[in-house]
């Protein structure tokens, strides 16, 4: 599983572990579970987003 869900405030961010990456956060657990399976299915990037990609996304502490 390349890609997990943390909980932030209100929010539920799709993470990506191997990068430390946040990938989209969202308001409903349901779609950020949906998103999260699709990536973990091999959608995306397989858990190696390329940094052009992710300018402008924070970088989180997956221990949060």
């Amino acid at each position: 599983m390349n890609y997990d869900i943390l909980r932030s405030k209100n929010k539920f961010v799709v993470f990506e572990k191997a990068t430390s990456y946040n990938i989209k956060s969202f308001d409903s657990q349901k779609k950020a579970f949906e998103y999260c399976c699709f990536l973990n299915s091999g959608g995306g990037f397989d858990g190696f987003s390329p940094e052009f990609i992710l300018k402008n996304v924070r970088i989180i502490n997956s221990e949060q």
